[in-house]
């Protein structure tokens, strides 16, 4: 079974917590209601996080949020919180994103980022600390045709819509880091009912992983860094509209070794 170090839904909620909490799926040839979907994150048996994930969908564009917290013994050794943001637009099946912004705060830290899009290509219009204090540079070439976080996960979920499906892969910069990441699809599973989620029944398995290819953090082992990290996502229909959502994924976090997050809450 792969299992991700670092990975949480297709985007970074606080340093070394990174999500693949935002799988969305949508509906290429209609428009879709605005959702609205609570999670939390469970490490060593007690929760540690709560998310929220903010989705407004139509056949020709995308908005999505995503805040997030730490709760409990997190809360009092990270203190984490964050805020994202991104839109875009989609053309035929590729998507298209055209700005992106994040701000965390971790450890007592703030981290901001933001980036916007011109020929499939991001440019920096913030960020903080720098980048180059603390990883190498992604050259220029290697951004060409890259999503933000939230983005790759759009890309991934419309292709699940459009063929019941995950295969497929994406490259996401952040603003500091390039990753590739690629997903497979393991088949439907029944998911067990269970008191700390909302949702039990068929779901779709998909299996990913992530890898860096420039951005290594200076100073650290880099074999470390490349090294590939996986996860496991369950998709399902949670409402009227056949659209299929992330209902559980299971992860490995930075502080807290293994964690699972489970669907609490759907609002339309």
């Amino acid at each position: 079974m792969a299992r991700a170090r670092d990975y949480m839904l297709s985007m970074r909620l606080i340093p070394g917590l990174t999500p693949l909490l935002v799988c969305l799926a949508l509906t290429p040839h209609r428009a879709a209601a605005a959702t609205e979907l609570a999670y939390t994150l469970y490490a060593l048996g007690l929760p540690i996080a709560d998310a929220t994930l903010g989705a407004d969908l139509s056949a020709q564009s995308y908005r999505i949020s995503l805040t997030y917290r730490t709760v409990g013994l997190a809360e009092l050794a990270i203190g984490g919180r964050l805020e994202q943001q991104a839109h875009g637009v989609f053309s035929g099946q590729a998507v298209l994103p055209k700005l992106f912004s994040s701000k965390a705060r971790a450890r007592g830290r703030d981290r901001v980022v933001s980036l916007s899009y011109r020929d499939e290509t991001p440019s920096i219009a913030a960020i903080h600390p720098p980048p180059e204090t603390e990883r190498e540079e992604v050259p220029a070439p290697l951004r060409v045709r890259t999503m933000d976080p939230l983005s790759k996960i759009a890309a991934l979920l419309r292709r699940v819509a459009a063929t019941g499906r995950c295969d497929g892969d994406a490259r996401d910069y952040d603003g500091r880091r390039l990753e590739v990441f690629q997903a497979r699809t393991m088949g439907e599973e029944t998911l067990p009912g269970s008191a700390r989620s909302s949702f039990a029944g068929p779901a779709l398995r998909c299996e990913f992983v992530s890898q860096i290819l420039a951005g290594f953090r200076l100073g650290r082992d880099r074999n470390e860094d490349a090294r590939p990290h996986g996860g496991i996502v369950w998709l399902a229909p949670v409402g009227t509209d056949g659209q299929r959502w992330p209902v559980r994924l299971e992860i490995e976090t930075r502080w807290f070794g293994h964690a699972d997050i489970y669907l609490t809450g759907v609002t339309r």
